[in-house]
């Protein structure tokens, strides 16, 4: 009867195939902690030195501290680390240093110099609101020194009595590199942020600004606001570069104090980043979303962590017309399960966009915030984020990475990638984003866990091989699901632990139900061919 079982299912699968996960990560590593706040990590590798991994965070940015932003340098590949701080800029006469540093932001040019950009403010306050500006300080060591910060970007406190209409806050910037050979303009380093106008003031209450380098960081351009004045609650721009030295800028508008509904866009610059035209009629529009509550809650209905992500952007290394897009949404606006992970695509340099795919393949209405992707140089597409699919109650997180192999059509590969389950910290603040590097065969992550520090959390580290992001049914693994994986299966069939033929490998349904059945063959057969 087992006999011809497997002969059955053999025919059964011969004729099906496609693709999904099981195996961890490394062992995390402790980057940084104390009892400090310690999140939002931005990550870069370094080109031309495939040991050398540098990352920058938040370090307790608070009013008054003697601390404001960590960095971390790994000359062996994230074996170890040594961390330092970022100097405290002052404004532009140089006679006040600013108060606080946030908004961390990292990338590395092609000559191995690295950059940190990142916001400042606090040197000098009036009616109540504070001056900031946008900052880069630059290594030319592969990040074991850093230079002066240079400013980009100032804005003053308010001249008058709130509102001032002349008022502008910087606030969450990123930053990138051109690291293509082939383009015009190979090793600009570019910045986008936004200029908000601060508590009271009417609208538009933020606007999305840009500016560049062409002589290695030394100086910036001018501030550029490259959206649309009519819409005005821009927040968190993403930039990528194309293959083509195309510049795309991607961001959500929506309303930081109420939530709801959020709406993306994106410009794009074909000078090197001088202008951003008129897509159309001025910015384009990509989709409109139903945003995560601000605070997701738990599964006892309480407010816990930030949710206010961004939509994070990338653009293929190898096809200059395709960009990709990640964000958090709400999949049903109601219920338990506040926030899914969405991939969206454009193979027409942005101009048309796919319908949203769902990347998180749990079977649970646990939460999902806070994704970021890269791609690998051969088009194989990673996304990382924070999950809670394994806990019942909703309440633990783990770091989740996923990988597609098929141009983002499906997301197969996921994996918890942190060695333990940790509660939100008690500040309810994970930051807006996490760190996620890779290169040709793995994937970096860094990442704020409450393992060490309860209430601020602590940085972790991991490191993950390609061959280590398996697939439900890669019984071996060898990146292929096929009939060598169905023989390992096909012999524990309707076993159970206490069955001498029992194989825990082959119990690969979510959730584990300690029985081989048909729920483990249906994943076993929606992966079928996997790799091939």
């Amino acid at each position: 009867m087992k006999g011809l079982i497997n002969l059955l299912l053999i025919c059964i699968f011969t004729v099906l195939f496609s693709l999904s996960n099981t195996a961890l990560a490394g062992a995390d590593v402790f980057i940084d902690g104390d009892t400090n706040v310690q999140n939002e990590i931005s990550l870069t590798l370094v080109p031309g030195h495939p040991n050398d991994i540098v990352m920058v965070y938040n370090d307790n940015p608070v009013y008054g501290s003697p601390t404001g932003l960590g960095v971390a340098h790994s000359p062996d590949g994230g074996k170890g680390w040594n961390t330092t701080q970022l100097s405290f800029p002052f404004e532009p006469s140089g006679v006040f240093q600013m108060t606080r540093v946030f908004d961390p932001t990292i990338t590395a040019t092609a000559d191995a110099n690295v950059y940190a950009g990142f916001i400042a403010d606090g040197s000098t306050w009036a009616f109540g609101l504070q001056d900031s500006g946008m900052y880069v300080c630059k290594s030319t060591d592969k990040g074991k020194n850093w230079g002066s910060p240079v400013i980009v970007s100032y804005d003053a406190p308010p001249t008058v009595l709130s509102p001032d209409p002349n008022y502008r806050f910087n606030d969450r910037c990123q930053i990138t590199a051109d690291n293509f050979s082939g383009s015009s303009h190979y090793k600009n380093i570019y910045i986008a942020w936004i200029k908000d106008r601060g508590s009271g003031a009417p609208l538009p209450y933020s606007d999305i600004y840009f500016s560049r380098s062409t002589d290695d960081g030394q100086t910036f351009s001018t501030a550029l606001m490259i959206n649309d004045a009519n819409n005005g609650m821009g927040n968190m721009p993403v930039h990528a570069v194309a293959k083509d030295g195309t510049v795309y800028v991607s961001w959500m508008d929506y309303n930081v104090v109420t939530g709801g509904t959020g709406t993306i866009y994106i410009r794009k610059s074909t000078d090197g980043g001088q202008t951003f035209p008129n897509w159309g009629t001025g910015d384009h529009l990509v989709r409109t979303v139903n945003l995560p509550p601000l605070n997701v809650n738990d599964g006892f209905s309480n407010p816990d962590a930030k949710a206010k992500g961004a939509a994070v952007l990338a653009a293929s290394p190898t096809d200059p017309n395709k960009l990709y897009i990640v964000y958090a949404a709400d999949p049903d606006g109601a219920g338990n399960d506040d926030a899914d992970i969405y991939l969206i695509k454009s193979a027409d340099a942005g101009q048309n966009w796919s319908a949203p795919l769902r990347i998180n393949n749990d079977n649970t209405i646990s939460d999902q915030i806070l994704p970021w992707i890269k791609i690998k140089p051969n088009g194989t597409i990673d996304v990382a984020w924070y999950d809670r699919r394994n806990d019942p109650t909703d309440s633990a997180w783990d770091v989740y990475l996923a990988k597609s192999i098929d141009d983002g059509n499906s997301f197969p590969a996921q994996i918890p990638i942190n060695d333990s389950s940790f509660l939100t910290p008690t500040n309810k603040w994970l930051g807006e984003y996490l760190g996620l590097a890779v290169d040709a065969n793995d994937a970096y992550i860094a990442f704020t866990t409450s393992l060490s520090d309860l209430i601020n959390g602590d940085v972790y580290f991991d490191r993950t091989p390609n061959y280590q992001i398996t697939v439900p049914g890669d019984f071996e693994p060898d990146s292929d699901v096929d009939f060598r994986d169905f023989a390992v299966l096909a012999n524990a069939w309707r076993s159970i632990p206490s069955d001498s033929n029992w194989n825990p490998i082959c119990d690969i349904f979510d959730p584990n139900d300690n029985v081989i059945d048909n729920n483990d063959l249906s994943t076993f057969v929606n992966d079928w061919l996997y790799g091939k």
